[in-house]
C-alpha cells in the first residue's frame, strides 16, 4: 500500500508542476515533434518477493544453522537473501516536447534466497527469484527535458527456480498485469546523450509459488537406507516493489535541444 500511495503522490506532484505557466516555452516550442530515446538501466530492486521467500524459508523449516565446514571456521545461519543486478531497455517517441510515449522490456527484479535443513547431512535449496516487465507507458516530461514521469499498464512474469543443478529442480512461471510507473531524473543532459536516475515502481496481484522438494539418502550401504526429505511449502508472494538504477540514453529525431 505505501507503494501504491508513493507512486499517486509522484503523479500528482509531477501534474501539478505541468499545469503551472510556464512563460519561457511559447505555442512553437510546445508543438515540437519527433524526438527519439533509447535508454538502457541498471540497478537493483527494492522491496518485492525477497522478504516473503525468507518468511516461507523459515515457515518450511530451511532456517537452520549450517556448521563450520572446509573452508569456513564460522557457522551460517539460513535464510539467506541476495540482491543481483537487473537491467532493462526503454524506447521512448516523444510526439511533443513534454508528451510522449514508451516501451519498457526487462528485469525489474533479482534476488536469490538460499535455505538450509539440518535434516541427514543437510538439505540445502536455492531459489532464484526473476520479475521481468514489459510495459507500454504514456510519458509526461518538464520543458527543461529534465524530469520525467512514465507511468502505463504492464505484463509482469514472475520466474522462481531451485537454482541448483539437479535432475529434480522445479520452477514456476507466473504471468501478471498490472501496473509499471517510474521517475527519471537527469544528471548529466546533452544534446545526444544523458545519463539519469531512475526510480520505477510497479504494482500487480501476488504469485503462488511451491512447493519445491529437496530430498538425498543416508545410510546408502545399509539394504534400506533412509530418505531426508525438505519441503518448501507452496506460499504466496507479493510483486509490488520499487527498483532504482542508473540510465544511459541517446536521443535521436528533431526536436533535441
Amino acid at each position: 500500500m505505501p507503494i501504491k500511495v508513493a507512486i499517486l503522490l509522484l503523479l500528482f506532484s509531477f501534474l501539478s508542476q505541468e499545469a503551472r505557466p510556464q512563460e519561457n516555452m511559447g505555442k512553437e516550442v510546445q508543438q515540437e515533434s519527433g524526438e527519439f530515446n533509447l535508454s538502457m538501466t541498471l540497478g537493483i530492486g527494492l522491496f518485492g518477493p525477497k522478504e516473503d521467500i525468507e518468511d516461507q524459508m523459515k515457515a518450511s523449516g530451511f532456517g537452520d544453522t549450517r556448521g563450520p565446514g572446509w573452508f569456513s571456521d564460522e557457522a551460517t545461519q539460513y535464510p539467506k537473501a541476495y540482491n543481483i543486478l537487473i537491467a532493462n531497455i526503454g524506447a521512448t517517441y516523444y510526439f511533443k516536447r513534454t508528451r510522449g510515449v514508451s516501451l519498457v522490456v526487462g528485469l525489474t527484479d533479482n534476488v536469490q534466497v538460499d535455505g538450509y535443513d539440518e535434516i541427514g547431512i543437510g538439505n540445502r535449496l536455492h531459489l532464484k527469484s526473476e520479475i521481468w516487465v514489459a510495459s507500454l507507458n504514456y510519458v509526461f516530461r518538464s520543458s527543461d527535458k529534465k524530469h520525467q514521469l512514465n507511468i502505463g499498464p504492464a505484463l509482469f512474469l514472475h520466474r522462481v527456480r531451485d537454482n541448483a543443478e539437479r535432475p529434480t529442480s522445479q520452477k514456476n512461471n507466473n504471468v501478471k498485469p498490472g501496473l509499471y510507473a517510474g521517475y527519471t531524473l537527469h544528471v548529466i543532459h546533452k544534446e545526444d546523450w544523458y545519463l539519469a536516475l531512475n526510480l520505477n515502481g510497479r504494482w500487480a496481484t501476488e504469485s503462488a509459488i511451491g512447493p519445491f522438494i529437496i530430498v538425498h539418502e543416508t545410510g546408502i550401504l545399509l539394504p534400506e537406507p533412509e530418505v531426508q526429505r525438505s519441503e518448501f511449502q507452496p506460499t504466496k508472494v507479493q510483486l509490488t516493489g520499487l527498483s532504482l538504477g542508473l540510465a544511459l540514453g541517446f536521443r535521436m529525431g528533431n526536436g533535441r535541444s
